[in-house]
């Protein structure tokens, strides 16, 4: 009787090690799986160019002064030029214009505007047009966040950064 309730025993913490490593791992695979649908990139071959881009920018912003903004780590677009022509390209920011006097928008850390100061055609804002030397490569990143001076909380966007090369 003894060494039955032993291996009893010993089945029981079994079975009860085995239920805790395998919640373990599921919860481990929904975080990398939430990770890499966080960092999903976008890559496609355009008119001879290859264009990587991230996105999506879509969530509630977070309300930061110019200098906190320019901190952002921003949404990354590369462009590289496989041809020996010169490309034209623009980089666009597409969807809803509202609130656009209130989002700040950074370009590779190097200026800030509000949305609202680029042009608005086709619902795009056009950040960039501009052209792309044969055999080379450009790296972007556009940051953009609520200003902190402003009435209304919580804005909300949908965007979708789209790169056109002509």
């Amino acid at each position: 009787m003894k060494i039955k309730k032993e291996i009893d025993k010993e089945i029981i913490i079994l079975i009860i090690e085995s239920i805790l490593i395998t919640v373990i791992i599921i919860w481990i695979a929904t975080l990398i799986g939430k990770w890499m649908l966080n960092n999903r990139r976008n890559v496609y071959v355009s008119n001879e160019v290859v264009v990587d881009i991230d996105s999506k920018i879509k969530g509630k912003l977070p309300v930061l002064s110019d200098l906190e903004g320019l901190n952002l780590e921003g949404n990354k677009i590369i462009l590289t030029n496989n041809s020996n022509l010169e490309k034209n390209y623009q980089i666009l920011l597409c969807g809803d214009n509202n609130n656009a006097s209130d989002i700040r928008l950074s370009f590779n850390k190097e200026y800030i505007k509000s949305l609202n100061k680029f042009s608005y055609n086709n619902s795009c804002y056009e950040i960039i047009n501009s052209i792309l030397k044969p055999y080379t490569n450009n790296e972007f990143y556009v940051s953009i966040w609520q200003k902190k001076s402003n009435n209304i909380d919580n804005i909300k966007v949908n965007y979708t950064l789209k790169v056109n090369i002509k």
